[in-house]
């Protein structure tokens, strides 16, 4: 069914009849042509008028409060060859690393996915990952800096190549 100017033309659903539409090309205008709109007004008083119209079927059916689909137990797993993020990870580390600035979580996020792909605590962080989630390397740069700060990395950088990073426990004292 093609929709033109609000009104379905098709088959009518109560009636089964064909409508039929000539496609006519005005200027300056996208509705159907003037005829088309009375044609269909009067099929709509017929409709109205019969006798076999209940309003009552146009009404929606009341199911009551709509509710919320049943939780699952379990939390969702990584299909295989899916990447995915390996732990545990301390909250501690992970609040403090949420109360830096800029992009200081999604660049300690992708440390941790580092860390556990490699199964190391000091990583080689690239610019590649950082991008993947929406990073740039100064924006990098600055959340290094930040989380090194903070106590939670410590950071050798080197010219002209990418920082190595150690990842530390959290401060004892940070949290409270």
């Amino acid at each position: 069914m093609a929709k033109r100017c609000g009104v379905l033309f098709g088959i009518s659903p109560t009636r089964r009849i064909k409508i039929k539409h000539r496609p006519v090309r005005w200027r300056n205008t996208t509705c159907a042509p003037t005829h088309t709109r009375s044609i269909l007004y009067i099929s709509y008083i017929k409709l109205m008028s019969s006798n076999n119209f209940d309003p009552k079927r146009l009404r929606l059916a009341n199911r009551g409060p709509k509710q919320a689909p049943k939780a699952k137990t379990k939390p969702p797993v990584h299909k295989p060859g899916e990447k995915f993020l390996k732990g545990p990870i301390p909250w501690k580390w992970i609040v403090l690393a949420a109360r830096q600035p800029g992009k200081a979580l999604h660049v300690a996020i992708a440390l941790w996915f580092l860390s556990g792909m490699l199964k190391s605590g000091r990583i080689k962080l690239n610019n590649i990952l950082s991008k993947t989630l929406g990073v740039t390397r100064y924006a990098k740069h600055r959340s290094l800096s930040s989380l090194e700060q903070a106590g939670l990395i410590s950071v050798e950088q080197s010219r002209g190549k990418s920082p190595v990073v150690t990842l530390l426990d959290p401060p004892e004292k940070a949290i409270e």
